[in-house]
């Protein structure tokens, strides 16, 4: 069984996924249990980062010119 630390960057967690050395990990703080990661776990999460990601930059984007009426 895979153990990684809450506090641990998911980039160690992601690679252990995505190349097959654990098909889950336990996530612990301060000793306790916490969760359980999975490779679904973390492709949900880029998902979701890529989409608040996007949506940021739409808002920032300003609004497109009205063209005049003739």
């Amino acid at each position: 069984v895979d153990l990684i630390e809450a506090d641990e960057p998911l980039t160690a967690a992601a690679e252990k996924l995505q190349t097959g050395q654990a098909r889950s990990m336990i996530v612990l703080r301060d000793g306790q249990l916490t969760g359980l990661l999975t490779l679904e776990n973390v492709q949900e999460f880029a998902l979701i980062q890529a989409a608040l990601k996007n949506n940021l930059n739409y808002d920032k984007m300003e609004a497109p010119y009205e063209m005049s009426r003739v």
